[in-house]
């Protein structure tokens, strides 16, 4: 849930004009993809969860660096999701 959602935030972000089906369709593709129902689901890597929970996040916020007035803020919460990542990858 936590990917899709931030999956969505990105698209609605990058292609304002396209409206938020553009995100949801998004969200839905990466959080169904056959690529991490495998490896979560069929080959029974639960901590990989976290990390593809947590990948969305970091593209959103680094790319609210670019354009966002609150760059700081940004930066700061695309750094701690990039540690996230660092913590969450099983190996």
């Amino acid at each position: 849930m936590t990917a899709a959602a931030g999956e969505r935030a990105r698209p609605r972000w990058l292609l304002r004009g396209v409206g938020v089906a553009a995100g949801f369709i998004a969200g839905l593709a990466y959080a169904l993809c056959f690529w991490h129902t495998q490896h979560v689901l069929l080959m029974g890597r639960l901590p990989l969860s976290l990390f593809y929970a947590v990948l969305p996040w970091a593209f959103y916020w680094i790319e609210e660096v670019v354009d966002s007035p609150r760059r700081m803020r940004a930066a700061l919460l695309g750094g701690a999701s990039l540690a996230l990542l660092a913590f969450t990858h099983p190996g």
